[in-house]
């Protein structure tokens, strides 16, 4: 019985031991400056407001309008859906900003697939078209080189025409050789 008595009374040392740390820990609460506690969160609070406001005055830039290019894996889905000059790559970075859809939207779209095919047909167009040689293509109707190459006058409705044609004709006349082998 004696152990019994003993395991007891260490237990009740050890209830009393506690007993007392939490009665100092209490007293410790008690005594911790108030005022100082509520000015230390009051200035935490003041420094993530002014955070929070900077970050909703400049707010995050998307990965698409961050430099106003399209990255390595955008223009790689741009390629994929034929969408490979440069002419246009910035249809569809237009048709982005108008519109605000993504990328993928913006492909599957009926309105940017018309304005690309446009703008195909126009490249395939300017391509085909010589540039650098002498038979580019004719002169307009209303200018006086294309009279002159048909050998006719222009029609009655064009009066400064006809006489920018005329004129035109007399010089030719004056300074063309009289003879065809002089």
């Amino acid at each position: 019985m004696s152990n019994d008595t003993q395991d007891v009374d260490l237990n009740n040392e050890e209830t009393s031991q506690t007993e007392a740390e939490t009665q100092e820990t209490k007293t410790e609460e008690q005594e911790v400056d108030w005022q100082a506690k509520a000015k230390e969160l009051e200035g935490r609070l003041k420094r993530a407001e002014t955070k929070l406001k900077k970050s909703s005055d400049s707010p995050a830039p998307s990965k698409s309008s961050i430099s106003g290019e399209f990255d390595y894996s955008q223009k790689a889905f741009l390629a994929v859906n034929d969408v490979k000059s440069t002419k246009e790559v910035e249809l569809a970075k237009e048709f982005m900003a108008n519109t605000g859809k993504s990328l993928d939207d913006v492909v599957t779209n009926k309105y940017f697939l018309q304005e690309l095919k446009e703008l195909k047909d126009l490249e395939a167009t300017a391509l085909a078209t010589p540039s650098g040689s002498k038979r580019t293509g004719q002169s307009a109707q209303d200018s006086v080189e294309y009279w002159l190459a048909k050998g006719e006058m222009p029609p009655q409705g064009m009066t400064e025409l006809r006489r920018a044609y005329v004129s035109a004709k007399m010089k030719k006349d004056e300074s063309g050789k009289k003879f065809y082998n002089q």
